[in-house]
């Protein structure tokens, strides 16, 4: 079953904003849905790893308890800022640090119970960095859930080809098999608990609110004021009624083995 995204407003800014936020709505949608398949125990301290503006922040504030933390973990100061506004004051506490996957500084050894990450690692570039600093947040049994897009989607390809550097913007991501990620996996010295994909579908009622979200997710990599004349001419042909991008994603659970205070 597709997820709608609502209809962006007439003014680019307005389709940009709401766009931004209504994929918001879907990566929430799905976050909850990862966050189902692991347990959270009241108190446990949560780091969620490319919190971007919150949106999963007060799901995991709920899942921790009023003991628990939760810690944001942004590159952009920008969407922290947005994320501290939208906290529960009356639950969890939480602390954002603007910080990459790859040097988590101001998060100390083995004080974290779950990473949790949704549509976050194929922006990584370095896994095995990534997941280095993983181990050394994690307590030992502590576990790291993510979901994220698997394979390149098919419909943004197509797009970005199609503007001066987008082809390059596109293929700056990772899109990995299943034997690399368990390739990773074993040499991280955290343990894989399962790996899946998933088939998922977004709708965008127009092109204009599918560029938007190609925008702001591309941090303006993609600008379809670039598009010839001819090509978004063609674009609107193929997409005149509703914009669907099939989307593969990608999900595991990884645990810290207990007694585990060194990598191999």
């Amino acid at each position: 079953m597709a997820y709608p995204i609502p209809e962006a407003e007439n003014s680019a800014e307005a389709a940009f904003s709401k766009s931004y936020s209504s994929m918001g709505t879907f990566q929430k949608h799905r976050g909850r849905l990862l966050l189902e398949r692991v347990e959270v125990a009241d108190g446990a301290t949560v780091l969620d790893l490319g919190c971007g503006t919150g949106a999963m922040i007060r799901d995991l504030q709920k899942a921790v308890g009023a003991s628990g933390r939760v810690i944001g973990i942004d590159p952009d100061a920008w969407r922290l800022q947005l994320a501290r506004a939208g906290i529960d004051q009356e639950a969890a506490a939480v602390r954002f640090i603007e910080a990459v996957a790859t040097d988590l500084r101001g998060v100390a050894d083995e004080t974290v119970d779950l990473v949790f990450s949704n549509y976050v690692l194929h922006w990584v570039l370095d896994i095995p960095a990534m997941l280095a600093e993983l181990f050394r947040v994690l307590r030992p049994g502590g576990q790291f859930v993510c979901k994220c897009v698997g394979d390149p989607i098919p419909e943004t390809v197509e797009m970005f080809s199609l503007v001066p550097g987008g082809a390059k913007v596109a293929s700056e991501r990772t899109f990995l098999t299943d034997a690399q990620w368990r390739h990773h996996f074993t040499n991280s010295g955290l343990s894989l608990e399962w790996i899946d994909r998933v088939a998922a579908l977004v709708d965008f009622p127009d092109l204009n609110t599918a560029f938007s979200w190609l925008a702001s997710s591309s941090n303006g990599g993609f600008d379809p004021a670039k598009l010839d004349t001819a090509d978004r001419q063609w674009l609107e042909a193929k997409y005149a009624a509703q914009v669907t991008f099939s989307i593969n994603e990608v999900e595991f659970l990884l645990t810290k083995p207990a007694g585990i205070n060194q990598r191999p």
